[in-house]
Protein backbone atom coordinates (compact mmCIF):
# COMPACT_ATOMS: atom_id res chain seq x y z
CA UNK A 1 0.00 0.00 0.00
CA UNK A 2 1.52 3.28 -1.12
CA UNK A 3 1.45 6.06 1.41
CA UNK A 4 0.99 9.74 0.92
CA UNK A 5 4.57 10.65 1.97
CA UNK A 6 6.09 8.53 -0.84
CA UNK A 7 3.80 10.13 -3.41
CA UNK A 8 4.52 13.61 -2.03
CA UNK A 9 8.32 13.15 -2.07
CA UNK A 10 8.21 11.71 -5.59
CA UNK A 11 5.85 14.43 -6.81
CA UNK A 12 7.81 17.28 -5.23
CA UNK A 13 11.06 15.96 -6.66
CA UNK A 14 9.39 15.34 -10.01
CA UNK A 15 8.05 18.89 -10.23
CA UNK A 16 11.47 20.35 -9.39
CA UNK A 17 13.42 18.15 -11.83
CA UNK A 18 10.75 18.63 -14.49
CA UNK A 19 10.83 22.41 -14.27
CA UNK A 20 14.61 22.45 -14.18
CA UNK A 21 14.85 20.10 -17.17
CA UNK A 22 12.57 22.28 -19.28
CA UNK A 23 14.26 25.48 -18.12
CA UNK A 24 17.76 24.17 -18.78
CA UNK A 25 16.84 23.07 -22.30
CA UNK A 26 15.07 26.30 -23.24
CA UNK A 27 17.41 28.80 -21.57
CA UNK A 28 21.14 29.27 -22.11
CA UNK A 29 22.92 28.01 -19.02
CA UNK A 30 26.63 27.38 -18.55
CA UNK A 31 27.31 23.67 -18.36
CA UNK A 32 29.10 23.90 -15.00
CA UNK A 33 26.13 25.80 -13.52
CA UNK A 34 23.70 23.27 -14.99
CA UNK A 35 25.79 20.40 -13.61
CA UNK A 36 25.91 21.90 -10.11
CA UNK A 37 22.15 22.60 -10.07
CA UNK A 38 21.26 19.19 -11.51
CA UNK A 39 23.45 17.47 -8.92
CA UNK A 40 21.93 19.57 -6.13
CA UNK A 41 18.39 18.71 -7.22
CA UNK A 42 19.17 15.00 -7.38
CA UNK A 43 20.98 15.09 -4.02
CA UNK A 44 17.94 16.86 -2.55
CA UNK A 45 15.69 14.12 -3.88
CA UNK A 46 18.01 11.44 -2.44
CA UNK A 47 17.91 13.26 0.91
CA UNK A 48 14.12 13.17 0.70
CA UNK A 49 14.26 9.42 0.07
CA UNK A 50 16.60 9.01 3.05
CA UNK A 51 14.22 10.92 5.33
CA UNK A 52 11.36 8.84 3.98
CA UNK A 53 13.28 5.60 4.61
CA UNK A 54 14.10 6.66 8.17
CA UNK A 55 10.48 7.58 8.78
CA UNK A 56 9.27 4.25 7.40
CA UNK A 57 11.89 2.32 9.40
CA UNK A 58 10.28 3.61 12.58
CA UNK A 59 6.95 2.05 11.60
CA UNK A 60 5.91 -1.57 11.39
CA UNK A 61 6.49 -1.75 7.62
CA UNK A 62 8.61 -4.64 6.37
CA UNK A 63 11.80 -4.03 4.42
CA UNK A 64 10.00 -5.04 1.24
CA UNK A 65 7.22 -2.53 1.91
CA UNK A 66 9.74 0.23 2.61
CA UNK A 67 11.60 -0.48 -0.63
CA UNK A 68 8.29 -0.49 -2.49
CA UNK A 69 7.45 2.91 -1.04
CA UNK A 70 10.86 4.27 -2.08
CA UNK A 71 10.41 2.74 -5.54
CA UNK A 72 7.07 4.53 -5.91
CA UNK A 73 8.69 7.87 -5.04
CA UNK A 74 11.55 7.16 -7.49
CA UNK A 75 9.14 6.11 -10.25
CA UNK A 76 7.17 9.34 -9.89
CA UNK A 77 10.40 11.39 -9.95
CA UNK A 78 11.79 9.52 -12.96
CA UNK A 79 8.46 9.53 -14.75
CA UNK A 80 8.14 13.30 -14.36
CA UNK A 81 11.64 13.76 -15.78
CA UNK A 82 10.94 11.48 -18.75
CA UNK A 83 7.60 13.16 -19.45
CA UNK A 84 9.10 16.66 -19.46
CA UNK A 85 12.08 15.48 -21.55
CA UNK A 86 9.73 13.91 -24.08
CA UNK A 87 7.38 16.93 -24.28
CA UNK A 88 10.28 19.38 -24.60
CA UNK A 89 12.19 17.44 -27.26
CA UNK A 90 9.09 16.34 -29.17
CA UNK A 91 7.10 19.58 -29.28
CA UNK A 92 9.64 22.34 -28.63
CA UNK A 93 12.74 21.11 -30.48
CA UNK A 94 12.88 24.38 -32.44
CA UNK A 95 13.14 26.34 -29.16
CA UNK A 96 15.73 24.17 -27.41
CA UNK A 97 19.02 25.99 -26.94
CA UNK A 98 20.88 23.08 -25.34
CA UNK A 99 20.57 19.45 -24.28
CA UNK A 100 22.79 19.54 -21.20
CA UNK A 101 23.27 15.78 -20.85
CA UNK A 102 24.35 15.51 -24.49
CA UNK A 103 26.01 18.88 -25.11
CA UNK A 104 29.47 17.38 -25.60
CA UNK A 105 28.13 14.94 -28.17
CA UNK A 106 26.40 17.46 -30.43
CA UNK A 107 29.13 20.11 -30.13
CA UNK A 108 31.83 17.50 -30.89
CA UNK A 109 29.89 16.43 -33.99
CA UNK A 110 29.43 20.10 -34.96
CA UNK A 111 25.67 20.28 -35.16
CA UNK A 112 24.47 23.85 -35.62
CA UNK A 113 21.77 23.50 -32.98
CA UNK A 114 20.08 20.95 -30.74
CA UNK A 115 17.15 20.91 -33.18
CA UNK A 116 19.42 19.71 -36.00
CA UNK A 117 21.02 17.22 -33.63
CA UNK A 118 17.62 15.77 -32.71
CA UNK A 119 16.48 15.58 -36.33
CA UNK A 120 19.70 14.03 -37.69
CA UNK A 121 19.82 10.28 -38.30
CA UNK A 122 18.08 8.55 -35.41
CA UNK A 123 19.40 10.83 -32.68
CA UNK A 124 15.98 11.70 -31.23
CA UNK A 125 14.78 8.12 -30.98
CA UNK A 126 18.20 6.93 -29.78
CA UNK A 127 18.23 9.52 -26.99
CA UNK A 128 14.67 8.73 -25.98
CA UNK A 129 15.49 5.01 -25.92
CA UNK A 130 18.55 5.76 -23.79
CA UNK A 131 16.39 7.68 -21.30
CA UNK A 132 13.78 4.89 -21.19
CA UNK A 133 16.39 2.14 -20.82
CA UNK A 134 18.10 4.03 -17.99
CA UNK A 135 14.76 4.41 -16.23
CA UNK A 136 13.91 0.73 -16.79
CA UNK A 137 17.27 -0.42 -15.42
CA UNK A 138 16.85 1.70 -12.29
CA UNK A 139 13.28 0.42 -11.79
CA UNK A 140 14.37 -3.19 -12.33
CA UNK A 141 17.11 -2.86 -9.72
CA UNK A 142 14.63 -1.42 -7.23
CA UNK A 143 12.13 -4.21 -7.88
CA UNK A 144 14.87 -6.85 -7.57
CA UNK A 145 16.04 -5.40 -4.26
CA UNK A 146 12.46 -5.11 -3.01
CA UNK A 147 11.51 -8.67 -3.91
CA UNK A 148 14.85 -10.33 -3.13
Amino acid sequence: MTTRPAVLVGSAGGVVIGLFTAYSMLTPLRHDVWDALNTTIYAGFLAGLLVLAIRFARTDLSTREIITELAVASAIYGGAYLFVYWVTTEFFANRIVQLPFFIRNYTFNRYASPEYYLSADNNYSDLMQLQLISFAVAATIQVAVGTG
